[in-house]
């Protein structure tokens, strides 16, 4: 007699049967034994009577679910079927091939998973299913079910999907925070929506939060922090008109000016510089990426203003590793600092002069005299192909170039922070120096 079946008025959304002589037992993803008895309740459905398939007779079990759900299966054989067949079908009503097809060894117990693609899931139908959640599809690759319309891609993290056919569908990328459509055809272009609205070919080989992809309205390879959110490219950008976040181990010192909407810094010499080495700096978020120079091209922009040069001070803007920037027990020092990279030093020595230099040595530009308490509008460029490095430094007012110059074979660590401020050393105790910095830019130029 064929059980009640309260669910019928819609389609099952899995089949499973087994082809007879073998008994089945039946477990949700719990670990919860399906009989007859609960089955209405978990949404499955048994049929009591036999079924012809493949002119064999089975038992049939149809499942309902608005989600994806993997069953476990154990097959025990009846007694006096050894050397006979079994087979196991499942699979979105498919009765033509088995997922399973066994002789029959009466001492052995047949166990295994199978999927039932409930609700979303539906468009996975047509993948391999591999376990534990995980199916893949020779165009696309590996990717995890989980619920509600989610999966978890192995190379781009949670997609929320929508659409009817694994040939074409629409996604909803987590990390980007973004719309795009992918098909069998195209993959791996991915078209992005708003605000990227162009084609993008994705670099296979990457992972959540560090893909590579070719824009074609762009014409360049960016890193996917560059598609959208800020302008492309832009992988910081600070104008402090608000709070910038920066941590200062000297606040009264290193501070957001709100009322100007400037960064305040000032450096001073003590008599025992080892004790507060390098209290006289501050650091910034980290940015939305890390620059990698020995693959990128990058831009720098700044206003900045050399407000009291002091001698023997050195208020810089500086490039670092974050990894690398510890501020250890003693809150009065960065402990493990190293500066990457300085970028923009005031020279208080006479004549007073902007350099562009690697750390405490390797000067690469100096410029003229500067004038106190004047803007300057410093653009700095990085080539990765041929090593090149350039600065332009104008008259912000004026517009009037002050000093420019380039230099080859340079070599850039990797970097995603700003620290402003810098290590003193014992020349001339008591004295200080303050610049102001009141806009800076961060821009990427694509994968080299």
């Amino acid at each position: 007699m064929e059980q009640y079946d309260p669910l019928r008025e819609r389609s099952p959304d899995g089949i499973f049967v087994v082809a007879s002589p073998v008994d089945i037992i039946l477990r949700d993803p719990s670990g919860r034994l399906i009989t007859s008895d609960n089955a209405i309740s978990n949404n499955v459905v048994f049929i009591e009577r036999d079924v012809a398939v493949d002119g064999d007779t089975a038992i049939l079990i149809l499942f309902y679910t608005d989600e994806f759900i993997e069953y476990t299966y154990e097959v025990i054989p009846h007694q006096g079927s050894a050397g006979e067949q079994f087979s196991l079908y499942t699979y979105n009503g498919d009765l033509s091939v088995p997922f399973l097809e066994e002789t029959i060894n009466e001492s052995r117990i047949y166990s295994g998973t199978f999927p039932i693609y409930g609700g979303p899931s539906n468009l996975w139908r047509e993948s391999t299913f591999l376990g534990q959640s995980w199916n893949w599809l020779e165009w696309l690759g590996y990717f995890w079910i989980g619920r509600s319309g989610w999966i978890y891609h192995l190379e781009h993290g949670w997609w929320y999907y929508v659409g009817d056919s694994t040939e074409e569908f629409f996604v909803y990328d987590s990390d980007l925070g973004n719309w795009g459509w992918i098909s069998n055809a195209s993959y791996p272009w991915i078209y992005w929506f708003e605000p990227v609205n162009h084609w993008a070919l994705y670099d296979r080989g990457g992972h959540p939060g560090d893909r590579w992809f070719f824009h074609t309205g762009a014409q360049e390879w960016r890193h996917e922090e560059d598609l959208m959110g800020m302008a492309p490219g832009v992988v910081y950008f600070e104008d402090f008109t608000s709070d910038p976040g920066f941590v200062s181990l000297k606040p009264e010192h290193l501070y957001w000016d709100a009322s100007s909407g400037v960064y305040h810094i000032k450096t001073r010499r003590y008599a025992d510089p080892a004790a507060i080495r390098n209290a006289y700096m501050a650091k910034s978020p980290v940015f939305t990426r890390r620059v990698e120079p020995d693959r990128e091209s990058f831009s720098i922009s700044m206003r900045v203003n050399p407000r009291s040069p002091g001698y023997a001070n050195y208020p810089a803007v500086n490039l670092a590793d974050s990894r690398e920037l510890l501020i250890g027990p003693n809150v009065e020092t960065f402990t493990g600092l190293h500066l990457r990279y300085v970028i923009v030093s005031w020279a208080d020595h006479v004549p007073r002069r902007m350099q562009l230099r690697e750390g405490n040595s390797g000067l690469h530009f100096e410029s003229p005299s500067v004038i106190a308490d004047t803007w300057y509008r410093v653009d700095i460029s990085f080539d990765a192909v041929a090593g090149r490095i350039s600065w332009e430094v104008r008259d912000d007012s004026t517009g009037q170039l002050f000093a420019t110059d380039t230099a080859l074979n340079i070599t850039i660590p990797a970097f995603d922070q700003i620290v402003v401020g810098h290590a003193v050393s014992a020349q001339a105790y008591n004295r200080e120096a303050v610049a102001l910095i009141d806009w800076i830019e961060i821009r990427t130029e694509g994968s080299q």
